[in-house]
């Protein structure tokens, strides 16, 4: 039995055995644990951190589960800002007198992210960890902009 299927019980009863199914459950954090991620983030320059979280409503026969997309970041001011109203940003006000095309991906953290930010700047929000604290607190089908000064989120259609 593993340190997360321990100490399981259904009516009253101890649960014998272990999962099975490939399925391996991701301990559950409280949602103050994610708290200095972003503070950390914010203390490094970062103005904003964007992620959707939703049910897909088909998946190709796979289990339609909760996810949590790829969490984005900037430490563009105007970037934030579009963000936070949901409109396309003026990247020329964004980045001045370089020839930038506005990519919403391209803020994931991956290489070539426009910021330089890498995955060492992660706040964990897709980690698995938070998933239950995440959707309790903001629901499914939701995007969430997250800057210093507001949380803001709007209805997110997954497109599936």
């Amino acid at each position: 039995m593993t340190e997360l299927t321990k100490g399981r019980t259904f009516l009253g009863n101890a649960i014998e055995g272990d999962f099975s199914h490939g399925y391996t459950p991701i301990k559950q954090l409280p949602i103050e644990d994610l708290y200095p991620h972003f503070l950390q983030a914010f203390n490094k320059g970062v103005k904003a951190v964007m992620w959707e979280q939703y049910v897909p409503g088909f998946n190709d026969g796979d289990p339609c589960e909760f996810s949590i997309r790829e969490v984005k970041m900037t430490t563009n001011s105007v970037i934030a800002d579009a963000w936070l109203d949901e409109t396309e940003p003026d990247m020329e006000e964004a980045y001045p007198g370089e020839d930038f095309y506005y990519d919403e991906y391209a803020y994931e953290l991956y290489s070539g992210h426009p910021d330089g930010l890498t995955s060492a700047d992660s706040v964990s929000v897709n980690s698995g960890h938070y998933d239950d604290a995440l959707r309790q607190l903001f629901g499914q089908d939701t995007k969430i902009i997250v800057t210093p000064e507001r949380v803001v989120q709007y209805e997110y259609d997954c497109g599936y």
